[in-house]
């Protein structure tokens, strides 16, 4: 009876297969929008946030401080946000224009 309560309650962490799907897909929408800023800032945002490294070693690597590692930092952030949310708007009124009533094919005909 213990193990049908087990089995009852168990809950599957792992993502489906469709949330593995679209996370690779606003993987690869970040990364194109990251490769549309400017170079220096799109540079050390890349290091920072998908490499993993500090600020200090970012401003060590290129020769500079690390308030300006940090508010290149915070300007490509802030950059991308603004692209994923007008990205976002832009999908939405895509899907908002295109939903006319569909006419579905009997497949059996």
């Amino acid at each position: 009876m213990e193990a049908l309560v087990q089995v009852d309650s168990y809950q599957d962490d792992a993502p489906s297969p469709e949330e593995l799907v679209m996370s690779k897909i606003s993987h690869h929408a970040m990364l194109a929008l990251l490769d549309c800023l400017p170079e220096r800032c799109g540079r050390i945002v890349r290091l920072r946030k998908l490499e993993g490294w500090s600020q200090k070693k970012i401003a060590e690597h290129l020769g500079t401080t690390e308030k300006a590692v940090e508010k290149q930092v915070w300007l490509g952030v802030r950059l991308l946000r603004e692209a994923w949310s007008r990205a976002e708007v832009d999908a939405d009124e895509r899907l908002v224009q295109s939903s006319s009533p569909v006419r579905v094919r009997r497949w059996w005909k």
